[in-house]
């Protein structure tokens, strides 16, 4: 969960400007460790990017809270990915609106085509 605040954009055209440092994603048990012959581990981390707003919302919940959010989009890093707690903070109805498909589209394009 450590967080590295860069107080600018990483690159034009995106605003994400933080990164979180966490154990990879959707890895199979004993997938995030290598033990060399040795018996040294190395240790594999994922860095992914984040808005400032995230950054402050895990700051001031927890990083576990704030990967709850994110885990709604893919784990591919995204430049224009939605900001996971603007997409929180959305009321019922514009939710609905985001992710609803609009019926009355798909109706009057089905009537053009008779």
């Amino acid at each position: 969960g450590y967080m590295v605040d860069y107080r600018a954009p990483f690159a034009p055209g995106t605003a994400l400007c933080a990164a979180l440092l966490t154990p990879p994603q959707e890895i199979e048990n004993g997938g995030t460790v290598c033990i060399l012959p040795s018996g040294k581990k190395i240790n594999f981390y994922q860095v992914f990017p984040l808005y400032q707003s995230e950054m402050e919302y895990a700051k001031s919940q927890s990083v576990g809270e704030l990967l709850a959010l994110i885990k709604m989009f893919p784990l591919a890093v995204r430049q224009d990915r939605a900001n996971a707690v603007e997409w929180a903070e959305l009321d019922d109805m514009e939710y609905m609106d985001l992710v609803m498909d609009d019926g009355d589209w798909h109706l009057d394009r089905s009537e053009e085509r008779r």
